[in-house]
């Protein structure tokens, strides 16, 4: 979906983004496109008719509801009637629905291949008309012509056979098609008999018939749409390792996670009646949790829960079903973790129930998500999970019965998911000030496949905790796969700036800006060196020129309001801190470079407002604390 120029001039452009993010955020919310929508069946009367069309979902059995997108026509079965291939937004993915009428009447099915040169070998464009037994001529019928036309995409996200089947009626004599192909060229082919599969090569003039196929049977399947139970299972794709967490054990003091075999952690609390059951079932099925090696840890909310409740009720209740596995409370911070890694994998971001639960591999990955009471066969069921492979895993995450038509690209699709999923977590896990929780995601990603923006992120995180030479090793990796990635080449530049190798980290950025010159991170931290080397005005161009192409580049609009109020230029530099917090995320060094700004114009009370946003975000920094007592003094507040 695009938007034209002259959409964006006369306003459309922000209508359309507001609409964009008002449907993600919908679908956030959990939100449905069109739920359950049956398929709908329409059968054309005829002008004759009073009403021209007639629902005839129920007849025919089509109203399934699935929420279809994509139809094919094909004949499957080869019986001279078209089937359907139906892909839905909602399960069952993919159905197969077989054309059962009774009939005894003729069709014929020809496939065109054209000649690779003037016409396309798929001879998409290509027209067929059957014509008259009686003379070349003629038409077929007094009412109109059977003709039909070779299409390349003929629906929506389908595509389907591109044999043409023409329904014959009682006419068993034999047929002749009148082709006219891609390129203009007309042909006549002669002899084809009703019930016949042909194939029409331009050049050659003769039909070829061709032999059924071997008979590709389908085993029928009845497919039920799972009941609105309040509940829900996600077997990820994705085996996320998992931050380091502590509980508050039963000793009173902070415990991690468990580990060395399969973990179901469960978030309980005593004021719900699920929770208990679920936490009752356990305990008679210990056996069978014992059997299967999987371990349970009961973590109760009550302590961080906004409900009343008595003080050792947990505890209590527990015993009294003499519960047979490990026990604890939950933090805040756990419930904030378990609730974060879920809105990285699932597309919404409503609060976790209670109960809800988490299955950990042996390794320390969340392999599972339960949200309500867990059904205990299908967990431990669920223990294997981990152990397959992503098109195992991809399977087992169905909610129904059917089959994954493995193949390659599949594999590519699955593969390319976890990458995202990873890379995701990863910049989420950085952004929370966890740069170890970080970095496992990126090791987790190269273990599955060595890619590129594995170790370019990776020598990222590592150059920010001083790790330079680890961080060089994954640079020369990244280089090894593809040595020409801006991305990579500015990391590259960043390394050598950080071991004052100028002239290197020179050339590094210049590489990325020939290879793309609107790579904004390399053109600013190019200007950031220039300033470095005292080439001040060169500077100033380059942080001019990645605004220009890019406007909300928070990045160079404070380090060119830094310049510019180094130089003494304190109009523009007013501006740029005022674009830096305006369109960057709250940092405090924004507020604190603004108020020194504001203070050198002599705007000492607007200075300390800036000075005092500086501290509430960061309130040890000590560099606004002792600029805030200045703009104060400057504004007649006194020493305070």
């Amino acid at each position: 979906m695009s938007r034209s120029k002259v959409n964006e001039q006369e306003g459309d452009g922000e209508g359309f983004e507001q609409a964009l993010n008002t449907h993600r955020d919908m679908l956030l919310k959990g939100r449905s496109f069109s739920g359950r929508e049956r398929n709908v069946a329409y059968l054309n009367l005829g002008a004759a008719t009073d009403t021209r069309f007639a629902n005839v979902s129920g007849a025919v059995g089509i109203d399934y509801p699935d929420d279809g997108r994509g139809l094919a026509k094909v004949d499957w079965d080869q019986d001279g009637d078209f089937d359907f291939w139906v892909s839905n937004r909602s399960a069952p993915r993919l159905r197969f629905l077989r054309n059962d009428i009774p009939k005894d009447q003729k069709s014929l099915s020809l496939k065109l291949v054209g000649n690779g040169t003037t016409s396309n070998r798929d001879a998409v464009g290509a027209r067929v008309e059957l014509l008259s037994p009686e003379g070349a001529g003629s038409d077929r019928q007094a009412d109109g012509k059977l003709i039909q036309t070779v299409r390349g995409g003929d629906g929506f996200l389908s595509q389907s056979t591109r044999w043409l089947l023409f329904g014959l009626g009682n006419d068993a004599s034999p047929q002749r098609a009148a082709v006219r192909w891609p390129d203009g060229s007309r042909v006549t082919f002669a002899d084809l008999e009703p019930g016949g599969r042909y194939e029409l090569v331009q050049g050659t003039g003769k039909a070829e018939r061709i032999a059924p196929r071997a008979e590709l049977k389908l085993k029928a399947e009845s497919f039920d749409a799972p009941a609105d139970s309040g509940t829900a299972r996600i077997p990820l794709l994705t085996l996320m390792p998992l931050p380091e967490t502590q509980f508050k054990a039963p000793d009173g003091s902070m415990q991690s996670l468990p580990e060395g075999k399969p973990l179901l952690v469960n978030l309980w609390a005593t004021w719900c009646a699920p929770c208990r059951g679920e936490l009752l079932e356990m305990a008679k099925r210990r056996e069978e949790f014992e059997r299967q090696g999987v371990d349970v840890l009961a973590l109760c909310m009550d302590p961080i829960s906004s409900q009343p409740t008595e003080e050792g009720a947990a505890d209590r209740f527990l015993d009294q079903i003499e519960f047979p596995f490990a026990r604890g409370e939950a933090t805040e911070a756990l419930a904030n973790l378990f609730q974060s890694v879920h809105d990285l994998l699932v597309v919404n971001d409503r609060p976790l129930p209670a109960p809800t639960s988490f299955l950990i591999d042996a390794k320390g990955r969340l392999s599972v998500i339960y949200k309500g009471r867990v059904d205990i066969d299908q967990l431990l069921e669920d223990a294997e999970h981990a152990s397959g492979s992503a098109i195992e895993r991809f399977a087992h995450s169905a909610s129904g019965p059917g089959k994954i038509l493995s193949n390659a690209k599949l594999n590519e699709d699955l593969d390319a998911l976890q990458m995202t999923n990873l890379l995701k977590a990863a910049d989420s896990f950085r952004k929370s000030g966890l740069p170890a929780d970080a970095k496992a995601q990126l090791y987790a990603g190269i273990a599955i496949d060595d890619k590129l923006e594995f170790r370019n992120n990776l020598a990222s995180l590592l150059m920010d905790e001083g790790s330079l030479s680890e961080a060089e090793f994954h640079l020369n990796k990244a280089m090894s796969i593809d040595p020409n990635v801006p991305d990579v080449l500015t990391n590259l530049g960043n390394l050598r700036r950080i071991q004052q190798r100028a002239s290197e980290a020179a050339e590094h950025y210049q590489r990325a800006l020939e290879i793309d010159p609107a790579a904004s991170m390399a053109r600013n931290n190019y200007a950031a060196l220039l300033a470095a080397e005292g080439d001040t005005q060169r500077a100033v161009e380059e942080y001019e020129r990645v605004i220009a192409e890019d406007p909300t580049f928070f990045h160079s609009h404070y380090l060119l309001a830094d310049l510019l109020r180094n130089q003494g230029d304190l109009e523009k530099a007013l501006s740029h801190y005022a674009q830096a917090v305006a369109t960057g995320p709250p940092n405090p060094r924004f507020h604190n470079g603004w108020g020194l700004a504001l203070l050198m114009s002599g705007r000492a009370k607007d200075a300390i407002v800036q000075f005092e946003k500086a501290i509430e975000l960061a309130p040890n920094y000590s560099e606004a604390q002792s600029n805030l007592r200045r703009a104060r003094v400057s504004a007649g507040e006194g020493k305070k």
